[in-house]
């Protein structure tokens, strides 16, 4: 049970503190092994793992004793820690893929921040989910592009510039997605929708509120010509 003060707030117990050179040396040690245990790590990030604690810090000589450790017993660069790290860096790819669809620089572009990341491991990565049909550039621009096409949210020219921007970079590819989605969801369509959607928020019209629409429409980047048309 935990403690109580005399405001009635509960205080969380304290972590205990070594208090000597062994003592510390030898919890620096058990939380190294842990910490591998649970993820294969390399040597900085293990370094700046253990360091993270407020009684280690004091003591940088004792964590380089702790990692020398780990890599003496071959828990470190050993044998099949390569591919370890590698593996780690697959399943955060698919985890990534899994909360949303992405191009492969998108991809690219996270799988090189995490500290236990290389640019040898990323390209391996894309280059098995590649394989296996997990990015796809064409079919993400295809998906994309008929999804924003039909709720009305881009026209075909900010449709362009955003799939560029998410890192799709064939133009023909673009130029497919886009003409495809707008074949399913032609674009005089969605501006007749947003047109009545936006009037029948006023009650009577003038020129002004047509100039706005005008503008709303024009900053999805629908067609000009269409726009006005409409």
């Amino acid at each position: 049970m935990q403690a109580q003060s005399a405001a009635g707030e509960s205080l969380a117990p304290r972590e205990q503190i070594p208090v000597d050179d062994e003592a510390l040396a030898r919890r620096l040690g058990v939380r190294a092994r842990r910490l591998i245990e649970a993820l294969p790590r390399t040597e900085d990030e293990l370094r700046v793992r253990l360091l993270e604690k407020p009684w280690a810090k004091p003591r940088p000589d004792l964590v380089e004793r702790a990692v020398a450790d780990c890599l003496a017993r071959g828990l470190i660069g050993g044998a099949g820690h390569a591919k370890a790290l590698r593996d780690r860096l697959f399943n955060y790819a698919v985890w990534l893929l899994a909360r949303a669809p992405r191009t492969e620089r998108e991809l690219r572009r996270r799988l090189a921040r995490p500290r236990f990341s290389s640019p040898e491991f990323v390209e391996d990565v894309v280059s098995a989910l590649k394989r296996y049909g997990y990015v796809d550039d064409e079919d993400f621009a295809r998906r994309y592009a008929e999804r924003r096409a039909t709720g009305g949210k881009s026209g075909a020219r900010l449709l362009r510039m955003e799939l560029r921007a998410k890192g799709v970079m064939d133009s023909e590819a673009i130029d497919r997605a886009v003409s495809e989605a707008f074949e399913r969801a032609p674009e005089a369509d969605a501006i007749d929708a947003l047109i009545e959607r936006r009037l029948s928020r006023v009650a009577s019209a003038d020129r002004n509120d047509l100039r706005k629409i005008g503008d709303f429409l024009l900053r999805r980047g629908f067609d000009p010509e269409t726009v006005r048309e409409r």
